[in-house]
């Protein structure tokens, strides 16, 4: 902000100077010329901590999602009677890959972006619950139809092909 405002009043000062007639001095045009290139050097140095923020973010949403759901599950375990087990078990490492491939900046999470905010997030939503419970491919096109604004043929290929690929893939 302090470097904005600098170059902010030196270039009103050097407009100033221009307009009442007056030569202006080597030295505010060199400052002019420094504070652009610092003010152009913080804006891409913000730049790659936003991307590099971006990614660890995501990591970390992906990991509190799974260990939520591991927490849960042993939560539950821990409430049935002995001998008793969970069926089916939660599909960790595929709830990770459909996780990683939902979010904002992978290109499923871009292709779902472009469907608007709301319908990317309940196709997000509807996607990573389905694989969480074991869901089939058509039971989970069937619910991302809407936000697919009815087209219930892209929703199945975008189902099918983000299902297999989180099994094939972990």
């Amino acid at each position: 902000r302090r470097i904005r405002a600098d170059l902010a009043k030196l270039t009103a000062d050097l407009d100033a100077a221009r307009r009442a007639g007056e030569v202006i001095d080597p030295g505010w045009l060199y400052r002019q010329y420094r504070l652009e290139r610092i003010e152009a050097s913080v804006r891409a140095s913000l730049s790659i901590y936003l991307e590099f923020s971006k990614r660890r973010i995501s990591r970390a949403t992906t990991s509190a999602v799974i260990s939520g759901q591991l927490d849960a599950s042993d939560m539950l375990r821990a409430t049935l009677p002995p001998g008793l087990a969970i069926a089916p078990p939660l599909p960790v490492a595929q709830l990770s890959a459909i996780v990683s491939a939902v979010r904002p900046g992978a290109p499923l999470g871009d292709l779902l972006e472009g469907l608007g905010k709301r319908a990317a997030e309940e196709a997000r939503a509807v996607l990573v619950k389905g694989v969480a419970l074991g869901r089939g491919t058509r039971e989970i096109a069937r619910e991302m139809r809407d936000s697919f604004a009815g087209n219930g043929t892209r929703s199945l290929v975008v189902a099918r092909t983000e299902v297999l690929r989180a099994y094939r893939d972990s």
